[in-house]
């Protein structure tokens, strides 16, 4: 089967779905337009070059087109909710691709995949501008579709970087489709990213949405000072976002939540207002929006020692890719890109791995790691912090069983103190993700020179999550690893946070024989773990290869989650244990479009749960047979 007849076939499949929808706006014109790109297609396949087959081979060579199939996954379920013009289009192109991908793999799946420039084209024209598009549902303006499409674009040839400035500063449609078809015929060779090029073009239009997704939620007292205000009125127009402003207590609020049930809920307020008390609160109001015992939305607060540091978190609005991790702690550095650990248990323990490496050991010169450690956090390149040990709300001891030095804030600003009493500060405002997975009481904010307010104002935190009271047990604390930093690029750093809650109270609810000591571990770390930030801001790992795919396809009458292993017995297993409470953890995916779970009914698969906006299906028992899970629901 030649490229060619693939084309075709694709088409076919396009036109089928196009049936779907019938005459509605705007799919006359996606049709002529994927079949533009589709005869681009055909030429190319009429050159008969081999690399092209092996560029298709080599693109859907893992788990028959994981890779793009996964990415199709995430622009759908970030978009569907958005223009019905621009959903008709995701659906459209996932079907081509998806129809496509298996009918290349019997073609060319055993063909030789060793061209150095195919990874790069892959992950340019695809991996980057999934990332990219993770907060297309929350903003949806054309200078953030210019921005996307000027990224994708860096993966295609000299010429269509060119065009790449001029056709989207075109507002008409019609004349951006002029230059777009132009710019395709244009290009030395077709890959992906011309066909998600076409994309950007009709999601440039798909500008207003009109549910209140995003809720803020703040005091009287807040919102009167000018400087906090600001904050607000930034953050409604970032979000387009409905205020609440309650008197004293924020549960005044619960009526308006429960009427709007937003996607996002973020409080605004100065630090003296979101002690340790108002978040164990606030764990407990997002619980109770529904009926189920899930937390209902993603949620976070956006504070700092001063309004300015808040209104960094509120103004951070590109997304965030992870690349570089610097970590206080052993962690799973093949799931990073590039990574640098200090051993809290072993003194001078420290690794490295570089981008495309392997991770190296490196021993340090001594003990005392105070000044490397400060250094690493300072790096510009830097962009997520993990850290573990003893801490308090005024200092952190990289050492857990060894003699170190410490960390400390004051005046706003974090300072490493060495054993010989020399400090070594960390000032660096690239926007960056702290997780505290295993310190005591970092997430606690209890005067102005608490930890987490110096990490915001003087290192560049933008998103952190940490306890606020001594940790014990670890759950909620190391379960973020599971699902953040060992399955890159799947979840947003907020989306980790809700999986993990949600993990926690599904054991609670549904595993009968937990002893009392897990019982009071999980029902302590349930309301003890704070997260600062805009919990729409998007800081995701850099997509890695994962040891299971999920894909979940939703529709107005059935919703499936397909979770295939993809490294044999292993796929399902922890990928690291360091820590506590490691592994086991539910599949968790998250639905596009809120649903009401009662009109659905399992038809087959495995015992799992459908929330109103999420699916949960329970990890097979350490030991289980890795075998692929299927689980569908239906419409009643």
């Amino acid at each position: 089967m030649h490229v060619a007849a693939l084309v075709k076939r694709s088409q076919r499949n396009m036109e089928s779905t196009i049936d779907v929808f019938g005459g509605r706006c705007g799919v006359n014109r996606i049709k002529n337009n994927v079949t533009l790109t589709s005869q681009r297609l055909d030429d190319f396949a009429q050159t008969t070059r081999p690399r092209g087959r092996a560029f298709f081979a080599r693109l859907i060579h893992t788990e028959k087109f994981a890779l793009c199939g996964i990415a199709c996954d995430r622009i759908k379920q970030r978009c569907l909710d958005g223009h019905p013009m621009s959903a008709r289009f995701i659906i459209i192109l996932v079907q081509i691709m998806r129809q496509s991908a298996g009918e290349v793999w019997e073609r060319f799946g055993a063909m030789d995949y060793n061209h150095a420039w195919v990874p790069r084209q892959i992950g340019l024209s695809i991996q980057q501008p999934v990332m990219e598009l993770r907060q297309c549902a929350g903003v949806r303006h054309g200078g953030k579709m210019r921005e996307i499409g000027c990224f994708l674009l860096r993966a295609g040839s000299r010429r269509l970087r060119v065009f790449s400035q001029v056709v989207f500063s075109f507002p008409i449609p019609l004349l951006r489709l002029l230059l777009c078809s132009i710019t395709i015929m244009l290009m030395n060779r077709c890959t992906l990213s011309s066909l998600l090029f076409l994309s950007m073009i009709f999601f440039a239009n798909a500008a207003d949405t009109t549910r209140d997704e995003y809720i803020i939620l703040t005091w009287k007292k807040t919102k009167a000072q000018p400087s906090w205000n600001g904050v607000i009125e930034a953050l409604i127009k970032k979000h387009r976002a409905t205020v609440v402003v309650c008197d004293q207590d924020l549960r005044d609020s619960l009526p308006v939540l429960q009427k709007h049930h937003p996607r996002y809920v973020a409080v605004v307020g100065s630090h003296e207002q979101v002690g340790g008390r108002f978040i164990n609160g606030f764990h407990q109001l997002m619980r109770q929006i529904d009926e189920d015992p899930y937390t209902d939305a993603r949620w976070g607060v956006i504070t700092g020692r001063k309004a300015e540091d808040a209104m960094k978190i509120v103004n951070e609005v590109k997304p965030l890719e992870i690349r570089h991790t610097v970590s206080g702690t052993r962690i799973a550095t093949r799931m990073c890109e590039e990574a640098e650990c200090f051993d809290e248990l072993l003194p001078r323990g420290h690794s490295l791995k570089k981008a495309n490496e392997t991770e190296k050991e490196i021993p340090l010169d001594d003990a005392d790691s105070i000044a490397e450690l400060a250094t690493a956090f300072s790096h510009p390149s830097t962009q997520l912090i993990i850290t573990s040990g003893h801490a308090t709300t005024r200092d952190w001891q990289p050492g857990f069983r060894y003699k170190n030095g410490s960390f400390h804030s004051r005046d706003g600003v974090i300072y490493g103190r060495d054993l010989q009493g020399k400090e070594h500060s960390v000032q660096q405002d690239t926007p960056k993700v702290y997780l505290p997975c295993g310190n005591c009481l970092m997430g606690l904010i209890d005067g102005a020179d608490a930890m987490a307010l110096a990490w915001m104002h003087s290192a560049g935190v933008r998103q952190m999550a940490g306890y606020v009271e001594p940790t014990w047990y670890g759950y909620m604390g190391w379960g973020l690893i599971d699902y953040f930093v060992e399955q890159p690029g799947r979840y947003t750093f907020a989306e980790a946070f809700l999986a993990n809650q949600m993990a926690l109270v599904h054991r609670l609810e549904t595993v009968s024989n937990l002893t009392p000591m897990d019982r009071k571990g999980l029902l302590f770390d349930r309301d003890m773990v704070a997260f600062y930030g805009d919990p729409a801001w998007s800081a995701t790992m850099a997509a890695r290869s994962l040891p299971f795919s999920q894909i979940l396809t939703q529709t107005e009458k059935s919703i499936v989650i397909e979770i295939l292993p993809l490294e044999g017995e292993k796929s399902y297993e922890a990928v690291d244990t360091n820590g506590s409470q490691r592994g086991g953890r539910p599949f968790i995916a998250f639905l596009s479009k809120r649903i009401n779970p009662s009109t659905f009914h399992i038809k087959d698969g495995a015992d799992a749960l459908l929330g109103d906006d999420f699916v949960l299906v329970p990890r097979p028992a350490a030991g289980s047979p890795a075998r692929p899970i299927r689980v569908e629901w239906i419409l009643r």
